[in-house]
This record gives structure tokens, sequence and C-alpha cells, in this order.
């Protein structure tokens, strides 16, 4: 098992009270703000950074990346930050990402 994900394992043992955030939430929060440019390498990309923008009742998550040198953008739009992290996590994953080559990067 990788170091990082030990890690990210002791994280959430910490966390035993799910009344405001569901597990999996959670979870995809702290892979996230932990965890997430070992996450991306492991599935062969390089992290360049995130952004949110918080539009009225739902949420725009965008993801940063490089594959083999060349950058790639990822939206998820949901109803909040950690649905839209829950989602990316559990999409590349299962190699569902719909990337986008960065025209701006």
């Amino acid at each position: 098992m990788n170091v990082w994900r030990e890690d990210l394992e002791d994280l959430q043992a910490q966390f035993t009270d799910f009344r405001v955030y569901e597990k999996e939430d959670v979870q995809a929060g702290l892979l996230f703000l932990f965890h997430l440019v070992d996450f991306l390498d492991e599935c062969g990309y390089e992290y360049r950074g995130h952004n949110i923008k918080y539009m009225g009742w739902q949420t725009l998550l965008v993801v940063k990346a490089t594959l083999e040198g060349t950058p790639l953008v990822a939206f998820v739009n949901e109803r909040s930050t950690t649905r839209c992290m829950r989602i990316f996590c559990r999409k590349l994953v299962e190699k569902r990402v719909t990337w986008q080559e960065d025209r701006f990067a």
C-alpha cells in the first residue's frame, strides 16, 4: 500500500461523526485537500491545480492536470463542493473523467 493511502486512512479514522457530511463526502474532501497530487499521479496525471466557483445553488469544480505534456482540464457541476470532489474522485477511479485540452494553459 502507498504511504499516502495509509496517511489518508489515518485521517479518515479520526472522523466518526457523519451527521453533517456523509462519510463519502468526508473521504473525498480529505483526499482532495491532502493527497490529490498523489492520487492523480497514481492515475498517470500531473496535478496543475483546481478552482471552485459558486454559482447560486450549484458549484463548479475545475481540475487542471497534465498528461504526457498536454495540459488538460475537467469540469464537475454539483450542489456542493464536497459532492463535486466526490464525483470527480469516483470518475477518476472508473476512468470516466471527461478531460478537455486546456486552451488557456
